[in-house]
């Protein structure tokens, strides 16, 4: 299960490596840092060489209570955290197909998807979620803020 975590529940479910794109969603997270949001919390899935050297970037930029590391999860236990998230995000500076994607739409949830992904196709901007750069953590944080400021 989860601690106690402020909603929203941002998730991101892959690699914890550079093509991933997670450094770009924990620089948005700095960037609404700097904002003033701190009311949400970011679960990582995953595990990967790029791990510590994030964590190092969230205890600099006060986001480490933020940041719920989960690891690597079971794929069967997976299903637990995206019902449980409120964002699906997926920053991957590339990936053909995420089918991660696909599982989060299915259960319903909101996705901020990088153009880098080519199931940001299937992403309808504004009704199933946001579509961002992969290189722009400002216009992630922008969209971040979206949920924040209306959670509805």
């Amino acid at each position: 299960g989860f601690p106690s975590v402020q909603r929203p529940i941002f998730l991101f479910v892959g690699h914890v490596i550079p093509r991933k794109g997670l450094p770009l969603l924990l620089k948005a997270g700095a960037i609404l840092q700097e904002r003033g949001y701190e009311n949400y919390t970011l679960v990582v899935v995953g595990d990967g060489s790029q791990r510590e050297e994030l964590e190092a970037f969230c205890q600099e930029h006060h986001l480490s209570d933020r940041v719920h590391w989960a690891g690597r999860v079971n794929y069967d236990q997976i299903g637990s955290y995206f019902k449980n998230a409120d964002v699906f995000v997926f920053p991957t500076q590339e990936d053909t197909w995420g089918v991660v994607t696909l599982e989060a739409m299915l259960l319903g949830k909101p996705i901020l998807c990088s153009k880098g992904a080519g199931t940001s196709e299937l992403v309808i901007d504004g009704e199933n979620g946001y579509v961002f750069a992969p290189e722009a953590p400002e216009e992630l944080a922008h969209l971040m803020q979206k949920f924040l400021d209306s959670p509805d």
